[in-house]
């Protein structure tokens, strides 16, 4: 008697499932110290006295916006509110961007660019915790002291100084790398990576003949992950696992077909039984009755001003409302001024409508410029009108 093909298809499945396993358990993001090189910016004052470098941070294989590097670079003493970002100027490649953040403490800066670009790309950032100190590092920038007649300012100009990590340390309450290799001005912002490609420092100063980086932990501490995203070390690339379980799922597949062929081939092992239920027992056997379907009527949002002006959105059940468009149902544009990524919530049960503030940093009223207290939902009557953070973000509810 011939065995059933179970047992061979768990085996076979069983085998494909750990190797999928072995796949997501690898970091996905691992590169070279050379590969950062497509990630790395020159960064110009806004009086174009001061050259330094820049790196991208953002979500790997998305367009990035946001380029990290010293304070001292962007602003100085005189307090600049811009800088150019400069991907090849030989080719006039490059935007003006604005300083969305710094810290003059840390001396740590982040530029916003004025669009979404794919000229660089986001790099992952390393914590201190996963740092080998025995592992091979690089600075990567545009140090001053290059002998170029023509410096272009891309990617073929970015000089990769290799070299160690002496220690790990403390300087005037920062956490700071000690580097055993060199770096000048020019090499100011730019990243201090592994031999992944991973950032795990910024580049900064030298001070009694040795120079140091700010460990990227100080520039994490500092900066809100719901307004400036990152890659952090260990990430999952979804898209990666994605189209892993879809493969997964097509050899799965292909297996199945493969048995089934099999066993057909070889039907005369196997009895097809045909099971039926006897006609006295279905006689006796009542079919449960549905309760008809009840139409839930929807609430209407409809905004009255600023960037939606015009828009009309349906409501039924909890919707949030915000700038971060992977959360939010109503989203704003990403620059919208005073709204937060995830501002408030609306709820309609079919007869009642609230709106409730979710700890937004610049609040949402009622349309007489009350402030709703924080997660208290706020009862809203039909044509009632409400704002988010300013009278120019009014929205109108009708139901």
């Amino acid at each position: 008697m011939r065995k059933k093909p179970c047992l061979k298809m768990t085996l076979i499945l069983s085998v494909v499932s750990a190797l999928f396993m072995c796949f997501m358990s690898v970091n996905v993001f691992a590169a070279s110290a050379s590969d950062a090189k497509n990630s790395v910016v020159a960064v110009i004052s806004q009086d174009g006295m001061v050259y330094g470098t820049g790196f991208a941070i953002g979500k790997v294989g998305k367009p990035i916006e946001y380029i990290v590097t010293n304070n001292h670079v962007v602003q100085g003493s005189a307090g600049n509110t811009t800088a150019t970002v400069a991907f090849d100027l030989a080719s006039n490649e490059m935007m003006l961007a604005n300083v969305y953040f710094y810290d003059e403490t840390k001396d740590v800066a982040v530029l916003k660019l004025p669009q979404a670009t794919d000229k660089r790309q986001a790099m992952t950032l390393c914590p201190m915790e996963y740092v080998d100190p025995d592992d091979a590092f690089a600075a990567l920038g545009y140090p001053g002291n290059q002998a170029t007649d023509w410096p272009k300012y891309n990617t073929s100009d970015i000089t990769v100084t290799k070299g160690g990590i002496k220690k790990a340390d403390r300087v005037n309450g920062l956490d700071v790398y000690m580097l055993d290799l060199t770096i000048t001005h020019g090499n100011s912002g730019g990243p201090l990576v592994n031999s992944k490609g991973e950032v795990v420092g910024i580049n900064t100063f030298g001070l009694n003949n040795d120079n140091y980086a700010i460990a990227i932990d100080e520039l994490l501490k500092v900066i809100d992950p719901d307004r400036i995203p990152v890659t952090l070390h260990g990430s999952i690339n979804w898209l990666l696992v994605a189209g892993g379980i879809i493969l997964l799922v097509i050899i799965v597949l292909v297996v199945v077909l493969v048995l089934r062929r099999k066993n057909t081939s070889n039907g005369s092992n196997y009895v097809e039984t045909n099971y039926t239920t006897p006609l006295s027992d279905a006689a006796n056997r009542t079919v449960p009755k549905q309760a008809p379907a009840q139409n839930k009527a929807n609430a209407r949002i409809i905004a009255v001003g600023g960037a939606l002006n015009g828009k009309k959105f349906s409501v039924n059940g909890a919707v949030k409302m915000g700038r971060d468009s992977s959360k939010c149902a109503i989203a704003f544009p990403v620059n919208t001024q005073g709204v937060s990524g995830v501002h408030c919530e609306i709820t309609f049960d079919g007869t009642v409508c609230y709106v409730k503030d979710l700890n937004s940093s610049y609040g949402t009223y009622t349309v007489n410029g009350k402030q709703i207290p924080p997660n208290v939902p706020q009862m809203l009557k039909s044509g009632e009108k409400f704002y988010l953070a300013s009278p120019e973000n009014t929205f109108e509810v009708r139901f």
